[in-house]
């Protein structure tokens, strides 16, 4: 079973991250930084997965 993610899928990754961080105020800043790292270090993991 040989699964080929798009590289779309890279983009919109980081895109949600940025997305994520841009809107965050002071009180969520801490969750929704959180919130962008894991969807960065996702990825980043999908990237090694198709490498």
């Amino acid at each position: 079973m040989e699964s080929r993610l798009p590289p779309y899928l890279f983009g919109l990754a980081k895109s949600i991250a940025k997305h994520i961080y841009a809107q965050s105020n002071e009180k969520e800043h801490d969750i929704r930084l959180k919130k962008a790292q894991k969807a960065a270090i996702w990825a980043q993991n999908l990237k090694k997965v198709e490498a």
